[in-house]
């Protein structure tokens, strides 16, 4: 599946000077400010105390990984579990447990990546692209071709119903049927978690908005990988959800937290590389920090999102500006990077 490596390139919307990607300087310490919660804000509204926990904003959270590979960073995950073990008795040493045997074993106990999902990308790559084999490919998946009638009939689209699943899927176009495919995949590979549905639904609204405003940043040949890393950036998290509704670990436990700071990225990275989506795998394991140019772009794409969904609460929003100016490095601007982040985020919210 190494075509998820090379997703649609083309994108209309596009932030200023973002043709060149470089290595940005090292954040400085973010200003502090007491008015802002601790915990996870919602980009379009919201809060989630079980992600995040601390005094750091979240973007400083999970920066976990010395190496730069990710059989390394296995390896730093295994070392870490080994050491929090050391911390915890029952269901929470259990929930450790069963994440080491997943790393042990390269098991993470997710399904395959759709089938379905495969078959549209080879279709869409193909160099005589068939509508009516597009649209009976979709047929056969009853969640997509559901989803995609709900995305063609919505006011975005214009409101109207179309006639035919044929003329639905006209109406997306490749690259919006394409991300419509990738969400529902998601939806049933990943993002079902018993007991958790509050983290779930955060996650998949704050992942939506990270990879779109990383799309927006990206240059045109790193749009596709922006796009899908971002969207991925936080699966480690819900990897660590799973297992813990697996093994009755309950949502409000201290564990959860220590886990997510502690393994996320890292965890991320190896969701998307059982998926075969190496370069993607490189971005989401490194999206704290500046190893991997596509997890620069998540990383800033990461605090701007944070950032407007304190903005549209109320809050006070200098911790990520802060940031963003000391990572600018000339390659965008902060003001509009923000104006963006609160821009989608307030379009979501709408949405809702």
């Amino acid at each position: 599946m190494s075509w998820l490596n090379d997703l649609f390139a083309d994108g209309e919307d596009q932030a200023p000077n973002s043709e060149s990607v470089q290595a940005s300087p090292a954040a400085a310490d973010p200003v502090q400010a007491p008015t802002e919660p601790t915990g996870s804000i919602h980009s379009g509204g919201g809060f989630c105390e079980t992600l995040h926990g601390g005094d750091l904003p979240p973007w400083e959270r999970g920066q976990n990984g010395a190496s730069a590979d990710i059989e390394g960073m296995r390896g730093g995950l295994q070392t870490g579990l080994a050491v929090l073990a050391k911390n915890y008795r029952g269901r929470e040493l259990e929930l450790i447990a069963r994440l080491q045997t997943a790393l042990d074993t390269n098991d993470l106990g997710l399904p395959p990546f759709p089938d379905t999902v495969i078959k549209l990308r080879g279709l869409l790559d193909s160099d005589r692209v068939d509508s009516a084999e597009i649209s009976k490919l979709v047929r056969t998946d009853p969640g997509l071709a559901e989803e995609v009638w709900r995305v063609a009939s919505s006011a975005a689209m214009g409101g109207q119903r179309p006639k035919t699943l044929q003329q639905a899927v006209g109406r997306l176009g490749h690259q919006q049927l394409w991300k419509v495919a990738m969400f529902v995949a998601l939806d049933e590979a990943l993002f079902q978690v018993t007991s958790f549905e509050e983290e779930v639904l955060f996650l998949r609204g704050h992942g939506t908005h990270v990879a779109d405003l990383a799309e927006w940043m990206a240059p045109n040949r790193l749009k596709g990988q922006a796009w899908m890393g971002g969207l991925l950036h936080d699966s480690g998290k819900l990897l660590i959800c799973r297992m813990a509704s697996e093994v009755g670990v309950p949502n409000n436990a201290p564990v959860l937290a220590t886990l997510m700071d502690h393994c996320h990225s890292g965890l991320g990275g190896l969701v998307a590389n059982s998926w075969n989506m190496p370069q993607a795998a490189s971005a989401i394991a490194f999206h704290h920090g500046e190893e991997d140019p596509v997890g620069r772009l998540i990383h800033r794409a990461d605090i701007a999102s944070h950032g407007a969904g304190a903005a549209l609460q109320g809050l006070d929003d200098v911790r990520a500006q802060a940031a963003l100016a000391a990572q600018e490095g000339g390659t965008f601007s902060t003001s509009a990077l923000m104006d963006k982040a609160i821009q989608l985020a307030e379009k979501d919210r709408q949405a809702a």
